[in-house]
């Protein structure tokens, strides 16, 4: 498996103060993303300093530490008590097609959930599109339960498809 670097920025979701977000980014050395037949990455995702080879960010993942995410009807039930400072969503979890199949993904799974321990979190969520395989299989494979799901009409009135929702104790 190639080297993961992660890059960690902390902010807050400017439309909930009640978020802390840590973001996570996954990086390769550029020379491991040959063209390959895909398309080549953009190069403004491409870190520079260091001396060393050029690395390509490839993925994503957002750690919102909070009691719910904004507009999200779909919401986690653990822990009961506080749930404002021991319940984390991930968000945004992307891997660069040119990347995936390598653990990038899994990785930053791991990353996040260390940090979310870190942090005092006791429950982790993810949503996942019900019909998303690759996905969902990647969050069961990491000890991600399915706790809740979207009802279809719910779904069409927020205007995105079907959902689940995963979760894994951590504490």
């Amino acid at each position: 498996m190639p080297l993961l670097v992660l890059r960690v920025s902390l902010g807050e979701d400017a439309e909930s103060a009640h978020l802390r977000v840590l973001a996570l980014l996954a990086a390769l050395p550029s020379s491991e993303l040959g063209g390959g037949g895909e398309a080549e990455l953009d190069r403004s995702c491409q870190l520079v300093g260091g001396g060393g080879e050029p690395e390509a960010v490839v993925g994503s993942l957002d750690l919102n530490i909070g009691a719910w995410l904004p507009a999200e009807p779909l919401r986690g039930a653990l822990p009961e008590a506080a749930p404002e400072n021991g319940r984390a969503y991930l968000s945004n979890v992307c891997v660069a097609p040119q990347a995936r199949r390598r653990g990038l993904a899994a990785g930053m799974l791991a990353h996040a959930e260390a940090r979310a321990r870190e942090e005092g979190v006791s429950d982790l969520y993810v949503h996942v599109v019900a019909e998303n395989a690759p996905a969902l299989q990647l969050y069961l494979n990491c000890g991600y339960e399915v706790e809740g799901e979207e009802s279809k009409k719910l779904a069409a009135t927020h205007n995105h498809e079907r959902r689940l929702l995963l979760h894994q104790t951590l504490l």
